[in-house]
């Protein structure tokens, strides 16, 4: 489908999130998205369905991009990926960009209310997939007894979650050295204790 000054979707996805991110969704008009992302009225309306359904595109887009950094299933020992993994992100692109910009995940939930089925959807899929890849983790060094055996799982991920959103809101306001310390010392001390004692 046609659209102004040959945009492709790869494009108007990269202009519009920088757009979403610097204004927030509510302060952006149709005008800045034409202007932001070179689609016409007429292509947003017909190709996205308007501008709500465009931030969605977006945000999709957006997500999409995020999940490829999340946490890998470990090949190695499991507690020292996870640590090395906290110590890597810090020092990633988009983490740097949340300093810069914001998280499109938090203009999402900043301002749309719960019970928006459409965003309400994409949050809790978001969420779901990161506590996957940290259960799939603990669990894969439970069943090879490098953790506790009665090591609580699931409350263990609450806390890497935590964590990690507390870390990033950290950066975001500019409190870069909490920020780091709390990625890159607290969680390693903190799984450390979360190893078997007994060995395997």
């Amino acid at each position: 489908m046609a659209r102004a000054r040959n945009v492709t979707h790869q494009q108007a996805m990269d202009a519009a999130q920088d757009l979403f991110w610097q204004n927030g969704y509510n302060a952006v008009s149709t005008r800045q998205i034409e202007e932001q992302t070179g689609l016409t009225r007429f292509t947003l309306q017909r190709e996205y369905g308007g501008k709500k359904s465009f931030f969605l595109a977006t945000l999709d887009h957006y997500l999409s991009t995020d999940f490829t950094i999340f946490l890998p299933l470990p090949s190695g020992q499991v507690l020292p990926a996870i640590t090395q993994w906290f110590e890597n992100i810090t020092q990633r692109e988009y983490f740097k960009e949340a300093q810069e910009k914001g998280c499109l995940l938090r203009t999402a939930v900043n301002e749309f209310p719960r019970g928006d089925q459409d965003v309400d959807h994409r949050i809790e899929q978001y969420f779901e997939n990161l506590r996957r890849c940290f259960v799939d983790a603990l669990e894969l060094g439970k069943n090879r007894g490098e953790l506790k055996p009665d090591l609580d799982i699931q409350s263990k991920v609450d806390i890497l979650i935590a964590t990690l959103i507390g870390g990033a809101v950290l950066r975001q306001a500019g409190k870069i050295d909490s920020a780091h310390r709390t990625l890159e010392t607290a969680i390693p001390n903190m799984i450390l204790e979360w190893a078997n004692d007994k060995g395997v």
